[in-house]
């Protein structure tokens, strides 16, 4: 008698793209009206109130924090429009809230492009992503640190920051 073994076709598990481990204030009343991922790079927006929007790479300095759940566009997923994903933390694009991590303390993220490491300073990439920003001029970069080390969102790296809680306007 042969042996079978079946193919196990089994989904990859979801992985937080933020993960807050220590300091730092979740701040769970601001709202975007843009697709994000977690841990992106969210500045406030001047004319709505509890606003945020994604931040541009000249805008490091007037980041607020890192959003703190994921969106999605409920028109891109055609008859499973309404679908409710169980045991998922993301939000539709309903104007409900989302959140922002702000202040300081550290985190872990997979919301980094290209190779980052210990020490480096973060800017915005241009996918809106935190990337090394060792060469970006200081208005790009970010009051964030990465304290490890890793390639394109492959590991969560644990990362520095000191958001300003008090933001000018």
């Amino acid at each position: 008698m042969q042996g079978f073994t079946p193919a196990f076709s089994r989904p990859s598990r979801k992985r937080k793209g933020l993960v807050k481990l220590f300091g730092g204030i979740s701040a769970p009343w601001y709202f975007t009206t843009e697709v994000v991922a977690e841990g992106t790079p969210m500045v406030l927006d001047l004319v709505t109130p509890d606003k945020m929007n994604v931040a541009t790479t000249t805008q490091g300095a007037s980041v607020a924090g890192l959003a703190l759940q994921e969106t999605y566009d409920e028109a891109a997923f055609g008859q499973l429009k309404g679908y409710h994903f169980a045991n998922d933390t993301r939000q539709r694009l309903d104007g409900n809230p989302i959140g922002l991590l702000m202040g300081a303390g550290w985190a872990a993220t997979l919301n980094y492009t290209g190779a980052v490491s210990y020490g480096k300073q973060a800017s915005v990439a241009a996918s809106g992503k935190l990337k090394d920003g060792t060469s970006d001029g200081a208005s790009s970069k970010l009051p964030v640190w990465f304290e490890g080390s890793g390639t394109n969102g492959d590991t969560l790296v644990r990362i520095r920051f000191d958001f300003p809680v008090a933001t000018r306007v």
